[in-house]
């Protein structure tokens, strides 16, 4: 009985998105390439995947000859870029 119980949680944690599996359209590396086709110089610090107002996107970390510590927020499931923080110092 405890492995069916565990087994149906598990189920609903894969099928909700709650929990640290996390399942998306596009790929870490297809984020970072989205940012490169906007900058094409730009150097990646880090990726994550994080949720912000009810979806999941990557938080892609960069900076450019222009920009220092910039972000850029893609959506996970459409690859439509969110927002752009761009750091001039």
């Amino acid at each position: 009985m405890k492995k069916k119980i565990a087994a149906i949680l598990a189920a609903a944690v894969l099928t909700t998105g709650f929990g640290s599996v996390a399942f998306a359209a596009i790929t870490q590396q297809q984020a970072e390439d989205i940012v490169r086709s906007h900058y094409s110089d730009a150097r990646i610090y880090y990726t994550k995947q994080d949720w912000e107002h009810g979806r999941r996107i990557y938080e892609v970390n960069f900076s450019t000859g222009r920009f220092f510590d910039s972000e850029m927020e893609i959506d996970a499931e459409t690859g439509e870029i969110i927002s752009v923080d761009l750091d001039y110092d």
